[in-house]
């Protein structure tokens, strides 16, 4: 089962933010997709729709060859979680961290997506891949020493 989830973040002087996530229950031990237990009612989960405007997600699945290899990225103590593997918001640190912080300032993040595919753990290490598809638009890969993708992003950029 999956399901889908909006928001939008906005201050005084209205929206500064919207975004769109998918989220599916997994079994804790097999880690696979589970069907939501029947006492889950679906009306506990309504949203209205209309006041956030975020397009679907792309389908992501990058081609690296090795001139798109970036550096490589040993997993820490710091960076896990409670479930002992690297917390999501850490992929994305790992991810934009193939960016110097003049580009990120001078060519601002507009739509940012990522697919969690394969989790990670501490002393993991991850090899990370960039390859821009066009002058606004990176595609972002970590894999991991078995050469399975452990993360897939799309960055696009605000045109200057």
């Amino acid at each position: 089962m999956k399901s889908e989830r909006l928001c939008s973040i906005s201050c005084k002087n209205g929206v500064i933010a919207e975004g769109r996530c998918e989220w599916a229950m997994l079994d804790m031990n097999t880690h696979r997709p589970v069907r939501f237990p029947d006492e889950v009612k679906a009306d506990r989960w309504a949203y209205d729709t209309d006041d956030v405007d975020v397009p679907r997600f792309a389908r992501i699945k990058p081609d690296f060859g090795e001139d798109d290899f970036v550096m490589e990225r040993r997993v820490m103590s710091g960076d896990i979680d409670i479930s002992m593997h690297t917390n999501n918001a850490v992929y994305c640190r790992f991810l934009t961290d193939m960016f110097s912080a003049q580009f990120l300032t001078e060519n601002p993040v507009s739509t940012f997506e990522i697919v969690y595919a394969k989790e990670s753990r501490e002393g993991d290490v991850l090899k990370l891949y960039r390859k821009f598809t066009d002058s606004n638009t990176a595609e972002l890969g970590a894999y991991n020493e078995s050469g399975e993708t452990v993360v897939a992003a799309r960055a696009v950029f605000k045109k200057q």
